[in-house]
Parts: C-alpha cells; sequence; structure tokens
C-alpha cells in the first residue's frame, strides 16, 4: 500500500532516510510497511522513527527467538476493532503469564509487543468504559471493576491495566470493541498475516 508521515505519501527509501544510520532490520521493517496491504498513517516524523524502532528491537532482541513460540493461535485471546483501521490482537501464554499483542494499522504504527509486565484485560460496557476512563483520568490507580468485568465478550470494550516495577498502576483504553473466537486454522491465518505485515517475519 504505501506509507504516509504528516499526510505526505513516501517512498520505502524516502521513510527510511529519516532514520539516523539505519540498519538492516530498520530498512526490512519499512520496506515490509511499504509493501502491506495496509497504509500506514504517522502524524510526524518523530512517530514514524519510535515504531521503527521500537519493532526494530523485537527483532533483535531475545524475544525474536520467542516470536513463533509465543504469537500462535493456542495463545490468542481476542481481538479489538475499530473502524478505519485493522484489528489488534492479544494473546497471553498461559503457563507464563506473559502477554502481548500484534498491532496491524495504528497512528502509532503497527506494532509486535511482548509485554515487560503482564497485563490484565477486562471488558466493559461503553458506559463503564468511559465511566472507568474519566475516573482514572482523574485519580489513576487500579481500575474499579466488577468481577464479571474480566469474562471476555464480543462487543464490549476493552480496558488492560498493569503494575510497573515500581508498583505504579497504569491503564490502557483501547479504540474499539472486542471479538472473540474464530477457528484455530482461521486463526492461525490471522497470525500469520499479522506477523508478515507488522515484521516481514514468515510463520512457519
Amino acid at each position: 500500500m504505501a506509507i504516509f508521515i504528516d499526510k505526505v505519501q513516501v517512498t520505502d527509501n524516502g521513510a527510511i532516510g529519516f532514520i539516523s544510520e539505519p540498519d538492516n532490520l530498520a530498512r526490512k521493517i519499512v520496506r515490509t510497511w511499504h509493501k502491506s496491504n495496509i497504509a500506514h498513517c504517522f502524524d510526524n516524523k518523530s512517530r514514524f522513527i519510535k515504531a521503527v524502532h521500537r519493532n526494530r528491537e523485537i527483532l533483535r532482541s531475545k524475544a525474536r527467538r520467542e516470536i513463533r513460540l509465543f504469537f500462535t493461535s493456542s495463545n490468542y485471546l481476542f481481538s479489538t476493532e475499530a473502524e478505519g483501521r485493522e484489528e489488534t490482537l492479544y494473546f497471553k501464554d498461559r503457563a507464563t503469564k506473559r502477554t502481548g499483542r500484534l498491532r496491524k494499522q495504528h497512528s502509532q504504527g503497527p506494532l509486535a509487543k511482548i509485554d515487560k509486565e503482564p497485563r490484565k484485560h477486562l471488558f466493559l460496557s461503553k458506559d463503564r468504559f468511559c465511566t472507568e476512563k474519566r475516573r482514572y483520568g482523574c485519580k489513576g490507580g487500579r481500575p474499579c471493576f466488577r468481577a464479571s468485568e474480566i469474562h471476555k465478550k464480543s462487543g464490549k470494550h476493552h480496558l488492560e491495566y498493569w503494575r510497573d516495577g515500581r508498583g505504579v498502576f497504569h491503564c490502557h483504553f483501547s479504540g474499539g470493541t472486542v471479538r472473540t473466537g474464530g477457528r484455530v486454522r482461521t486463526n492461525k491465518r490471522r497470525i500469520d498475516r499479522a506477523l508478515k505485515e507488522i515484521l516481514g517475519i514468515d510463520h512457519k
């Protein structure tokens, strides 16, 4: 498709030129985005460069060896879908409790991430989602929720929260709504496609 930076379409070589001392991994990521079927739109060069660096760290790190083991249909939990952009897929390794996601399209760029601190998920009605978002914006801290809101359900709004190394709670309020289910083979194809479009790797 194409890469747009500040609403201007750029070539893959032009986009690579914004990165100081690009290595082969950075070039691979940029060319992957440029060739994908998804339009990637960045508000500015800074957001584009940050998105490349974040994904490059996955490919450079020990986590690269774990990608094929972590992003699998058996670890897939659910997706969030928002109008006008591709889905984000969420994962959890039930043995290690690690969590992560494959974000295919976003104003801050595509992202393949295995979380440093495992995240917990809540599934809220629209009213509860808005109420908790306002409360968190004022007070911060651990979100307030009911026991029923830890169970994933299609059509609900998604909130994830975690505690960092200092013990401080953080929340992220997803755009769009939750989609659950899907056949194992279908989910595998979706995961493989996401890995190909985000990182340019074949998941075999």
